[in-house]
């Protein structure tokens, strides 16, 4: 188990606490001799006053990795996006490679996260939540790059949540009781509900010595309380003190009595504040009521008991000064118990159980941390690509070359690329540069609505005539040194270089 250490501490702190109730619950006196075993049952009762916790283990859900698939689909190349609707009322069918595929169940399962995907992202608040990228960009080195990483990041999100569901989650069984109803099981009997505060819901006769005694007295533990401490026609000390054990209305031991008796320990109990509901509260709890096991030593009439035995028998309803429960039969004593005690079976397997639910619990909120950083890395890569500069066209050497021998290509080029860069496809935006040769188109490509114009491309001809040398004079830009001018000169050309 987990932190067994800072458990073994948090349990001495209650037992310590426990004491403290003890000592302030009324002033000592010479009949109160069972009051240490009141403070234990009291322990269990103050836990059960707590608001019953919310386990968040089952909060992992789909939803938790729907934004970094969107992202992923958002990033995707135009023809698969293609392949999924838009809306629930037109799916498409999955692809054929997919149902005819081996892993058919896993490829179609993929194929409708996709299309789900692909429908939320149609919806138009989710639209507007994510960023749009331009399908130059997407297209770019750039774009196939977050690409990738994006995908990888959405393929971890899904095996942490795949991790989860298949091997931590399945640690809570469906249809088990939950701790907080399995502790008032333990307190009030196993008729009692969540909402049960006060009544003892047991089978009392009017036999005290019957009733106290394996296996009556394990129905509940507010039944075991009330032999351990109860007042009746023999028993008139106040073994719990005045309040628990308190003579008022309690009559003899009598069938169907036991509210009347257990309603004094519940008023002493209450004076303790509700603790908190938890494994380790739990645990402690448990080991407080083994803690008030003793042990009578006679030979062969030794007995496991709780309360206070008289020496001279077991029989727990014949001595005024005593009230007990034996418990020897459900103790393991060279050979299995042949009995056992309900309440507090029940207590340790509510600790066992609410042991596991906070483990749980803890996994899945760190799971779904570590979705939500991975979401951020993906939103990130998306934004990157979203203001990222285009980048420059790569080209290789012999590209270069031909590049630099057709200068009158790459000016109309770059006189394109500018309409295309200084527009920002908004027709206001690319009037500013009409001077330029620069023309608004609606039907154009994104990225390329405003472009040059049949006068801007004519122009951007002629000036490339004169960058080229191809208007009959001699392009003196390629000839850096004298030898080179001088030659040039001897051909006969119209311009001098020198």
């Amino acid at each position: 188990m987990k932190n067994t250490g800072s458990t073994i501490i948090v349990a001495l702190l209650l037992l310590l606490s426990s004491r403290n109730f003890v000592d302030h619950a009324s002033a000592a006196g010479k009949d109160y001799v069972n009051q240490a075993d009141l403070a234990a049952i009291c322990r269990v009762v103050a836990i059960s006053k707590s608001s019953k916790p919310v386990n968040s283990a089952s909060t992992l859900t789909e939803e938790d990795v729907h934004e970094i698939d969107e992202i992923n689909l958002t990033i995707a190349e135009s023809n698969w996006k293609s392949r999924f609707a838009t809306n629930e009322d037109q799916k498409k069918e999955p692809q054929k490679a997919c149902t005819t595929a081996d892993g058919k169940e896993d490829c179609l399962k993929h194929w409708s996260r996709w299309e789900q995907t692909s429908i939320r992202l149609a919806k138009p608040l989710a639209a507007k939540k994510m960023l749009q990228i331009q399908q130059e960009k997407l297209d770019s080195a750039a774009g196939r790059a977050a690409r990738i990483a994006v995908a990888a990041l959405a393929a971890e999100a899904h095996a942490i949540k795949a991790d989860f569901e298949q091997n931590i989650k399945p640690r809570l069984k469906p249809g088990d009781d939950d701790p907080y109803l399995m502790i008032k099981k333990a307190i009030f009997g196993a008729k009692a509900t969540a909402d049960e505060t006060a009544n003892c819901k047991v089978t009392m006769t009017s036999n005290r010595a019957s009733d106290c005694k394996l296996p009556a007295a394990v129905q509940a533990l507010c039944f075991a309380a009330v032999c351990i401490c109860a007042q009746d026609g023999t028993q008139s000390k106040e073994l719990y003190g005045t309040a628990a054990s308190s003579a008022e209305s309690v009559g003899t031991w009598t069938s169907g009595a036991v509210q009347q008796k257990w309603k004094h320990v519940l008023t002493a109990c209450n004076k303790l504040p509700a603790q908190l509901f938890s494994a380790t509260s739990l645990l402690a709890a448990a080991a407080g009521l083994r803690t008030r096991f003793k042990q009578y030593n006679g030979g062969a009439n030794s007995e496991v008991y709780m309360g206070t035995i008289a020496t001279a028998s077991h029989n727990c309803a014949q001595s005024n000064g005593h009230g007990c429960i034996p418990i020897t039969d459900a103790i393991p004593h060279g050979s299995e118990a042949t009995k056992t005690l309900n309440w507090l079976d029940t207590l340790e397997a509510a600790a066992a159980k609410q042991v596991t639910i906070e483990a749980v619990t803890t996994e899945a909120a760190a799971a779904k941390k570590r979705i939500h950083m991975l979401t951020k890395q993906a939103k990130a890569a998306l934004v990157a690509l979203k203001w990222a500069e285009p980048a420059p066209e790569y080209t290789t050497p012999s590209e270069n070359k031909t590049t630099s021998t057709n200068k009158g290509d790459d000016s109309l080029k770059q006189s394109e690329k500018e309409c295309n860069t200084k527009g920002k496809d908004k027709e206001e935006e690319c009037d500013k540069f009409k001077a330029q040769g620069c023309v608004y188109k609606e039907d154009g490509k994104d990225g390329k609505k405003c472009t040059l114009s049949k006068e801007g491309k004519k122009e951007a001809a002629e000036k490339a005539k004169k960058e080229t040398g191809n208007d009959g004079n001699t392009d003196c830009s390629s000839h850096h040194d004298q030898k080179s001018s001088e030659a040039v000169n001897k051909q006969g050309q119209t311009t001098t270089c020198g």
